[in-house]
């Protein structure tokens, strides 16, 4: 749970440097985004430890920006986090990185502009096993504790032109001793 409070703090401390110093840049039109949702882990031991849906929040801040063809895009900085626990068992993810985002129309369903979008940071996985490893189970969540990774996301949403979006998404941290903390991930948020 440090790590998680530890990463949540540079965080914090990376988006609040980064936004002063991008003001002096371009102004972007709501450069904060805020969702919550679930991630589903893909990894079947991390089911069967804490369960199939993870508690998500993710913040992010879009730094730059500009149109391509016709349409937008932007970039900037991102911190996600996915926590769960059950019977004495918690599994936790934290993320910073680097995002880009691009739009595919502006409001063209009904004021709703469909986008898609990648991001790359450092994963640290927090877990914590109290309970004994349930039957069936290839691994220990000892194999998580206090690693580290690089990792990805792949993100495609909707979002109104009032600022509410919707978000389907998938975190790749790739494996160690066969177990990873990847998973599909379903949010609704507010950019403002």
């Amino acid at each position: 749970m440090k790590t998680l409070l530890t990463t949540g703090m540079v965080a914090a401390l990376l988006v609040g440097g980064v936004a002063s110093a991008s003001a002096q840049m371009e102004q972007l039109d709501r450069p904060f985004r805020v969702n919550v949702g679930l991630l589903m882990p893909s990894d079947g031991d991390v089911k069967d430890f804490v369960g199939n849906s993870h508690f998500k929040l993710g913040l992010s801040y879009d730094m730059w920006g500009g149109m391509f063809s016709g349409r937008a895009y932007r970039g900037g900085v991102f911190f996600d986090l996915s926590t769960k626990e059950r019977g004495g068992n918690s599994f936790n993810t934290s993320a910073i990185g680097a995002f880009g985002r691009f739009n595919f129309g502006e409001g063209g369903m009904q004021g709703w502009t469909p986008y898609a979008g990648a991001g790359l940071g450092m994963f640290f996985i927090d877990a914590d096993q109290d309970a004994p490893p349930p039957s069936g189970a290839r691994t220990s969540l000892s194999v998580f504790q206090g690693g580290s990774r690089l990792g990805g996301k792949l993100f495609v949403g909707l979002e109104a032109s009032q600022g509410y979006f919707a978000e389907l998404g998938y975190q790749w941290t790739g494996s160690k001793d066969g177990a990873n903390a990847s998973g599909l991930s379903v949010s609704l948020g507010f950019r403002f």
